[in-house]
């Protein structure tokens, strides 16, 4: 194909181009590009953790026979944190340790002791983190209890609750 016939071509397809979208002279003009928005988070402040939490609490409650309470995740060792997952500090969960509603002492409740199982955010049992040996996943949001009913823990209010 010459060089000539290629350019023909090109004019050709342009032309029908502008045909199909309008001239900019008309109004119908296409553009393209991207947009941005700010979306960082309020800062912390006291007042908007005293807001979240309630409604987080609410969110989680929701939840078919779950209760939730006040409580961390604990290690073997006895620490605690706010995720099951091992850290330099923490060496993967075992279970959880909660403050009761009555405001009691706090109560550890242990896989394969007073829980059998880790529970999901939605209440049901947890599979685990996919193609690994954890019994606990990213959707870990506490524990089954003995008698089948899921305890959810807000890790939040626990964070204040229990010295870690």
């Amino acid at each position: 194909m010459s060089r000539a016939w290629k350019l023909v071509r090109l004019a050709a397809a342009t032309a029908g181009l502008v045909a199909l979208t309008g001239s900019p002279a008309a109004g119908a003009t296409f553009r393209a590009g991207a947009a941005s928005i700010d979306i960082t988070p309020p800062p912390y402040t006291a007042a908007s953790d005293a807001a979240f939490v309630p409604a987080l609490q609410q969110l989680l409650a929701s939840a078919p026979g779950s209760k939730v309470e006040p409580g961390l995740y604990l290690d073997a060792g006895g620490r605690l944190s706010d995720s099951p997952f091992a850290s330099a500090s923490f060496g993967g969960a075992v279970g959880v340790e909660v403050v009761p509603p009555s405001g009691g002492a706090p109560q550890k409740l242990l896989l394969g002791r007073n829980a059998t199982g880790w529970a999901t955010f939605d209440a049901l049992p947890d599979p685990g983190t996919a193609g690994t040996s954890l019994p606990y996943s990213v959707r870990t949001a506490g524990v089954v209890l003995n008698s089948g009913r899921p305890l959810l823990v807000d890790v939040f209010a626990g964070a204040r609750a229990l010295p870690h």
